[in-house]
């Protein structure tokens, strides 16, 4: 009997729900996922609906089959509306934003990676990495991990302090303690020793996602850009992953301006005609196994 077109599934339209359904049984390894995947490249650009998400979510589902640490991370929706409302601008005072972003970005994603390490490595309590764990204990089990509430707390510390009355000497000994991520440096060596036996990777989606085009967005992705660019550098196995919108990534004057420096970790997408043909190939079958 031939098959009921009525019943072919050529998927959902959201690489979240599609996960569930298929999405790595009929996942299309086109030439930008070996690019992206083989060559090294952590920051991934294409149109909407050209497939980041559908590349993200099948890269994650594939480290955690093997075993490695996956975080998955998509910025709440509205997050910039309310960053935009409750910080003051750059013209209300010199406070640096793309700098402040950057160091805000970095203590977020420390402590998702941290508190993600503990949950994960359960012997860690007795290993000679026991000062992430105690560190979590301390200060992230009591909190609810709200990823833009942690950000906006770290940037409004340093807000307070750049605009505040504070005298001259004071401001730049906590400005210096902020910046330099003081709470949390001395943790740097025992990541590091956890990432000579642990592989993590972080995946930050949909960034366009309540997009307002406003001077804080502008600055979040911006610095997004540049703390993950940092965090790259510690080890092999610590990568942060981004994919961003393709009119987000030319039309944000502080992402071009860096685009330089990021131009090898940059992969966009591109389909073939031939690759889509094999794309809906792949879903058909999956459609009609038989």
């Amino acid at each position: 009997m031939p098959p009921d077109i009525r019943q072919l599934n050529l998927g959902s339209d959201s690489a979240e729900r599609d996960i569930a359904i298929g999405l790595s049984d009929y996942f299309y390894q086109n030439s930008t996922y070996h690019k992206f995947f083989d060559g090294g490249k952590t920051i991934l650009v294409g149109n909407r609906g050209a497939g980041k998400s559908a590349i993200f979510k099948y890269m994650a589902a594939m480290e955690g089959r093997k075993g490695h640490l996956v975080l998955e991370l998509s910025p709440e929706e509205y997050s910039y509306e309310m960053l935009s409302q409750f910080l003051r601008s750059e013209e209300e005072g010199s406070w640096g934003k793309q700098s402040s972003y950057s160091v805000a970005w970095q203590y977020l994603l420390y402590n998702l990676i941290f508190k993600k390490i503990v949950e994960q490595k359960r012997g860690l309590v007795l290993g000679p990495q026991k000062d992430i764990f105690s560190y979590v204990e301390n200060n992230l089990r009591q909190q609810d991990l709200n990823t833009v509430g942690i950000l906006f707390g770290y940037l409004k510390r340093l807000e307070e302090i750049k605009l505040g009355s504070f005298e001259s000497f004071q401001k730049s000994r906590e400005l210096q303690a902020l910046y330099s991520l003081e709470e949390i440096k001395d943790l740097i060596p025992s990541l590091k020793s956890v990432l000579k036996r642990t592989r993590i990777r972080l995946f930050v989606d949909e960034l366009d996602k309540g997009w307002d085009n406003s001077e804080d967005a502008k600055y979040f992705l911006a610095g997004l850009f540049q703390a993950a660019q940092k965090i790259n550098l510690i080890s092999p196995n610590l990568q942060v992953y981004i994919s961003i919108r393709q009119e987000l990534f030319d039309n944000i004057p502080q992402i071009y301006e860096d685009a330089q420096k990021i131009r090898e970790d940059v992969e966009v997408i591109r389909w073939g005609k031939t690759e889509l043909l094999e794309l809906i190939g792949l879903r058909i079958a999956h459609s009609f196994p038989e």
